[in-house]
């Protein structure tokens, strides 16, 4: 599991959290199932069942928001010897916002597909919103990275 790479890197504290594994799985879970309809749609695969797909991703956006708070509030307490982990990234609430609101407009698209086969172009406008999304989300990880007892300069 590639999160495993980053989860056990005790001298990286803004990655060694129980927020990285979530955060890693929450984007499969956001995204997987959203692009799989898509490509069920696009083969003209139907059925009821494909309709559950949407909701996975819907739940999984409403645990990424939690995570997003809990892993905000945690940033204020970890530090290295010269750095504070919530100075490296001092854009974090809005850049997050800015991921929150990108998954929530696509998972806005889900009840826009209820009752009917969804737009092969809604979907595809879904997914591009989410990986928009995610990509934030990853930026923001990666800016977040921070060994102990080494200085970045600013």
């Amino acid at each position: 599991m590639m999160v495993r790479v980053y989860n056990t890197i005790d001298t990286v504290p803004t990655w060694y959290t129980v927020w990285t594994p979530l955060s890693f799985f929450l984007t499969l879970f956001i995204g997987g199932p959203l692009l799989g309809y898509l490509l069920l749609r696009v083969a003209g695969v139907d059925g009821w069942a494909l309709r559950l797909l949407p909701v996975v991703s819907l739940l999984a956006l409403l645990v990424s928001i939690m995570v997003v708070v809990m892993q905000g509030s945690e940033l204020a307490t970890i530090r290295s010897s010269v750095q504070q982990a919530s100075a490296l990234v001092p854009d974090y609430g809005l850049l997050m916002a800015w991921r929150v609101v990108l998954l929530a407009l696509a998972c806005w698209c889900v009840p826009q597909i209820r009752g009917r086969k969804p737009a092969v172009s809604l979907l595809g406008l879904a997914f591009v919103l989410i990986l928009a999304g995610e990509m934030i989300g990853r930026g923001v990880f990666y800016g977040l990275h921070m060994t102990v007892g080494m200085a970045v300069a600013s």
